[in-house]
């Protein structure tokens, strides 16, 4: 999706095919060699806390981090020698807030010793496959801000240790973050053998992609990775007190040593388990993660064993390592420098790290890119959401001589939203593998936070309505989507007395030609609002109708209407629209079920009923404008969950994605009715499915083209609202498209967070690992965060969809994508709960449903390929912000403010550096953060020339912005570069702080 160029290289399967000799960054601290001779054993306390799983991340920090980190720094006071390494920073401001001055001063000396170490530093620590791009950058940001402002320290070691897979897309972000090393702990089970087997525990990660003009490997020079030898857990069996035991600390201590001292066979045992984990680096520095989920609440017992033991070992004559006290940081530097002393060269990988089988066999941690999809949907909306009132907060920076109040009360609440998002990307929240009351508590908290950032952002819009329409408007409401409910904007309906104001505001760089709204009838009259006429005047409008799919279990009203109208919003700006029940207008658009065939100005598609009786919908798409016809089948199919459970076998369950099936079945239903509507602005075509299974609910799909005028008119956008699932026996459903002709050889393509696409070879996992599965499907599935692709090089299909989702096309010419999971089995990974998502519908406890959007791409360039993905992602991540009100307005007697030629300015400059994606938060009162993302790199006189546009715009003229704009690069954390980290680190996204000088 960029368009850069290199040479593809491809892994082999020994895992080593190039080497790197490594450069890092000198720290001022390096770690004092102990003298080589023999192992050196950094040993590295810890505490891994996850911010919400199996209880809510408040409930831990009371119930456990309060009184770790209390403990913890208490322990390290008063024993200089012990060091404790920390990343979550949700955790730690929880705490730190509570401590008085006192306490706060002796814990910032502990870091400035370098004691206390904070790695990752990002609010939490995210998961790597299911959010995108833009939100892992937003989670580092949050953690690194709050680090910076109250203990002027940024990490830069990233620590992974629990995410259940790894990015090539996350890796980018932590090297242009500035970050010297990526630590991680879970790896497959094989991988990790060949990895221990040929001392490749440390390597170099130079992710390669896939652009629109071919292979491209990252210009950045690859990140030092390396593996933990036992996750991040205390290895050869040493005891040790987490939550989950509540076992007594000093006995454990006082057992272990006992049996040490005692029990000789038991030593030798311990010292060549441990002889056998150093050996598994080829380096004498060795690294050795002493933790557990929330350990440390005896700091004086847990920090006590690691001294006896340490004590114990030094007496005896058949140890071949020392061991002490250190810090990642410190572990790093000695690595590092033993790397260039010894010239040793490290492998350098250029893969990714899914899917991942680990603990059981056949168990692939690919269920969890799916489960809880309508939570998936809901964190994406909110990120949306923060994302564009952000944006119009801090656009009142350039309108201000000085930090105002008002100035202030915006900064706090994009950082408070900012954090909530950092939060929603934990590694058991984005992916669904928490407790279902913890999900619960986030969805709330989630609609809670924009909520109260509701009346802010009233008068954000009101002001706009007032400034640039010369509308004075009140009373108004956000279009909330509320978690297992279809999003249908405006929230209220209509009511046939009184007109209904609709204000939607366009938060991405791209005019939006039409508008969708849903009502309950075709009677209207829709009018906009045109502000130098100060009238409202009619436009072109038509409605589809057909019956509600939620009637009558979810709603009392029969008949539904997708109302499209054709009035453009324009970028960054908002239009008013008003709709008027009008018994005597129908601009409905009537249905038939004689002609199966929709078209647009450059699309036909045909509907052919031969495959109705299983479920399968027969197309043809026609491209009108350069003769391109493809046929492709549509249907909806089910693996069935793996529900049987051995000592080395387990069922399927929230994490894990494992069938009973080696490949799909065909769903219970049957097409029931396939109905056409033909309109001039848009057509539809609307399949009703009979279920077998469940009498109350019934599939119901929307397949669309759009007459009007747009850079993607020709995608063809296929709307599923699937039923709920049975929860007997357990199905894991997919959205299955196979186009008739292409033979894709077992080469697919998937996003990497949205950021970029990957080659994936069907089976590659097995051959990696010499490995053999009866899971096959499992096996090649793949995080799908924006699109999915196939191609035999003459044509490019490709699926582009709108939240994480599992994804495949392990069988020539299918693109599947799963779109909810529903079973009654746990797949034994901590978490008890079977994946049972239901909600309660007259009386009736039902599987929930799931409304979800996909977009059909059909091509014979893989650069258009390419470059609608990157189009229809950035819409989908900045849709319409609808607001609506049964208010009348009034005409305002302020001025209007024409902002034409600060608009045109504008988008000229952005134009001008391909740049599509823009986000604005304000940073620390006295500055703001400006977010690029683009095409190509952007240089410093590039970015000063938006940011001085951005000025025009916000005030609606010159006022004097050239002048007063400082533009100053930062890596991508927000935090300061230095001169070596300029020259190197530029990238797709890139961000730069902006100041004002004073009038």
């Amino acid at each position: 999706m960029r368009s850069k160029i290199s040479q593809f290289l491809l892994l082999a399967t020994t895992l080593s095919l190039t080497t790197s000799k490594l450069f890092l960054h000198e720290s001022p601290h390096p770690f004092q060699d102990v003298g080589l001779s023999k192992k050196l054993l950094h040993i590295v306390a810890h505490s891994h806390q996850d911010a919400g799983w199996g209880r809510t991340a408040i409930q831990y920090f009371n119930g456990a981090v309060n009184g770790i980190l209390t403990n913890v720094t208490e322990h390290l006071w008063e024993h200089p020698e012990a060091r404790f390494t920390h990343a979550e920073i949700w955790f730690f401001q929880e705490w730190y807030q509570r401590q008085n001055k006192t306490v706060r001063a002796r814990f910032a000396q502990l870091v400035q010793e370098k004691r206390f170490e904070f790695v990752n530093g990002g609010w939490v620590a995210s998961d790597e496959a299911c959010p995108t791009y833009e939100d892992l950058i937003e989670n580092m940001v949050v953690g690194h801000e709050w680090l910076k402002d109250n203990l002027g320290v940024t990490p830069r070691i990233a620590w992974h240790c629990d995410s259940f897979g790894h990015s090539s897309a996350m890796n980018e972000i932590f090297q242009l973050m500035g970050y010297q090393s990526l630590y991680f702990g879970r790896m497959d089970d094989l991988e990790r053998d060949i990895r221990i087997q040929n001392q490749t525990m440390d390597f170099i990660w130079q992710p390669v992609f896939e652009g629109k003009n071919g292979p491209i490997k990252s210009k950045l020079k690859g990140l030092h990775t390396h593996l933990m030898y036992n996750t991040y857990t205390v290895p050869c069996g040493v005891p040790m007190t987490n939550y989950w035991n509540k076992f007594d600390a000093q006995e454990l201590r006082a057992d272990f040593m006992k049996d040490l001292a005692t029990n000789e066979t038991f030593a030798k045992e311990y010292i060549q388990c441990m002889n056998e984990m150093a050996l598994a680096y080829q380096t004498d520095n060795v690294l050795v993660t002493w933790g557990y989920d929330f350990a440390y609440f005896d700091a004086k017992n847990t920090f006590g064993l690691i001294t006896d033991i340490m004590a114990f070992l030094s007496k005896r004559g058949d140890v071949q390592f020392d061991m002490a006290f250190s810090t990642v940081e410190n572990f790093t530097q000695a690595v590092i420098k033993e790397f260039e002393e010894k010239s040793i060269e490290l492998q350098v990988f250029h893969d990714d790290f899914f899917p991942m089988e680990e603990i059981y066999k056949d168990s692939f941690w690919t269920g969890y890119y799916s489960s809880r999809s309508n939570s998936k949907r809901k964190i994406r909306e909110f990120s949306a959401y923060t994302y564009f009132t952000s944006t119009l907060y801090a656009l009142d920076f350039f309108k201000s001589p000085s930090p105002s109040f008002n100035l202030i009360t915006e900064y706090n609440s994009s950082f408070e939203l900012a954090q909530e998002v950092g939060l929603m990307q934990h590694h058991d929240t984005i992916t669904g593998t928490s407790f279902q009351y913890v999900n619960d508590d986030f969805i709330y908290q989630m609609d809670n936070f924009t909520v109260n950032n509701s009346a802010m952002m009233y008068g954000k819009i009101q002001a706009m309505a007032q400034e640039g329409q010369g509308l004075d408007i009140g009373g108004l409401s956000y279009c909330l989507h509320h978690l297992n409910d279809r999003y249908l904007c405006p929230s209220q309906q209509l009511n046939q007395s009184s007109p209904l104001l609709i204000i939607l505001y366009n938060p991405s760089l791209s005019d939006q030609d039409s508008i969708t709204l849903f009502f309950n009838t075709s009677l209207l009259t829709i009018e906009a609002w045109y502000p130098y006429s100060k009238a409202f005047e009619k436009v072109p409008a038509e409605a589809i109708c057909y019956q509600n799919p939620d009637f009558p279990l979810k709603s009392t009203q029969q008949t539904e209407c997708e109302v499209l109208v054709s009035k453009r919003v324009k970028a960054l700006e908002i239009q008013i629209i008003k709709v008027t029940f009008t018994e005597q207008n129908d601009i409905g658009v009537k249905g038939t079920q004689e002609d199966l065939t929709i078209e647009s100005g450059k699309v036909r598609l045909d509907v052919k009923s031969d495959g109705f009786a299983q479920g399968e919908l027969q197309m043809q798409y026609t491209d009108l404008e350069d003769g391109v016809v493809r046929k492709f089948n549509f249907d909806i199919r089910y693996y069935l969950n793996y529900n049987h459970q051995t000592v080395d076998d387990r069922e399927g369950g929230l994490y894990i994605f494992k069938s009973l099936i080696n490949d799909s079945h065909p769903f219970n239903h049957t097409i029931q009715r396939v109905t056409t509507f033909q309109g001039k602005l848009h057509s539809m075509i609307i399949v009703e499915y009979k279920s077998q299974m469940n009498p109350y609910e019934n599939t119901f799909v929307k397949v669309k083209l759009t007459g009007v005028r747009g850079e993607l008119e020709k995608l063809v956008e296929f709307e599923v609202y699937l039923e709920g699932i049975e929860y007997m026996p357990g199905l894991d459903v997919t959205v299955n498209w196979k186009q008739e002709g292409l033979e894709n050889n077992g080469i697919f393509y998937t996003d990497s967070n949205g950021l970029d696409m990957l080659k994936r070879t069907t089976d590659a996992y097995l051959s990696r690992t010499h490995n053999t599965t009866l899971q096959r499907a499992s096996s090649n599935y793949y995080p799908v965060n924006s699109a999915i692709q196939i191609t035999d090089s003459s044509q490019y299909f490709t699926v582009m969809n709108d939240r994480s989702e599992g994804g495949s096309a392990y069988l020539d010419g299918r693109i599947e994508l799963m779109i909810n999971r529903r079973g009654n089995t746990t797949d034994d990974l901590g978490n008890d709960e079977s994946l049972n998502e239901t909600e309660w519908v007259k009386g009736m406890e039902l599987g929930v449903r799931t409304q979800a959007k996909y977009y059909l791409s059909f091509t014979r360039e893989r650069e258009e390929a390419f470059d609608r993905i990157r189009k229809r992602y950035v819409l989908t991540q900045h849709p319409l912000q609808y607001f609506s009100t049964e208010q009348a307005p009034t005409i305002s007697e302020q001025p209007l403010r024409s902002k034409e030629q600060a608009v045109e300015i504008l988008f000229k400059t952005l134009k001008a550096v391909r740049v599509d994606q823009l986000y604005l938060r304000l940073f620390k009162e006295s500055s703001l953060m400006m977010t690029l993302a683009g095409h190509e790199d952007i240089t410093g006189e590039q970015a000063f020339d938006i940011a001085v546009a951005l000025c025009h715009f916000a005030n609606g003229k010159d006022v004097e912005c050239r002048r007063r704009v400082r533009v100053r690069d930062v890596l991508l954390d927000g935090q300061p570069m230095d001169a070596t980290w300029q020259r190197s680190l530029k990238g797709f996204v890139q961000k730069y702080q902006v100041t004002l000088m004073p009038k």
